[in-house]
């Protein structure tokens, strides 16, 4: 219950309806192709594409990935390895960049295994379709938040701090459970 959907527009999550779709997971922080978090999605998502980039990446880097996801219908940037220091929650200028301009042009699920507020350091919040707070970059939080985003679990999670007017504390969407084919 501890993971908390902060944003759902649309009612894009859980992800369904998806096979039409093309879909990208874009993980910011983990050098590896497959952590947990992108083996569950690709279980429930037929030719999944998955790219990593580290978070200290500059300008140019980040551009390139953008230049990748231009076909793409949904992101999902799965931001790892973040950390609890508040002067930057372990995020970068070019890595918030990214996600704001991102979600201007694209449908993007933001899920941050970190401090709900690192939230603070975007820009953009209200342009990205799909926000989650997954708290903790374990093992399990990578599994859970990948099957709540495909709604094999629902989401009951509640912020344990206010990030901004829009996002009290208390504030959490539930879902419920879905049945994927």
């Amino acid at each position: 219950n501890a993971v908390t959907l902060t944003a759902n527009k649309n009612d894009l999550l859980p992800l369904r309806a998806m096979d039409n779709k093309k879909i990208a997971v874009v993980s910011i922080g983990k050098d590896a192709n497959s952590t947990e978090f992108e083996a569950v999605m690709g279980q429930y998502v037929d030719s999944l594409t998955v790219m990593t980039i580290a978070k200290t990446s500059n300008d140019a880097a980040f551009n390139a990935i953008t230049a990748k996801l231009a076909d793409y219908d949904v992101v999902v940037i799965a931001f790892h390895g973040g950390h609890a220091y508040p002067t930057s929650f372990g995020t970068t200028p070019a890595m918030t960049k990214f996600i704001d301009n991102l979600a201007a042009t694209k449908t993007v699920v933001l899920d941050v295994f970190n401090s709900p507020l690192c939230l603070t350091k975007f820009s953009n919040l209200d342009q990205i379709a799909a926000v989650v707070v997954s708290y903790d970059d374990s093992k399990a939080a990578r599994e859970v938040s990948a099957r709540m985003i495909m709604g094999t679990l629902p989401f009951l999670g509640r912020l344990p701090v206010s990030i901004n007017k829009n996002f009290p504390e208390g504030m959490g969407i539930n879902t419920k459970k879905i049945t994927l084919d």
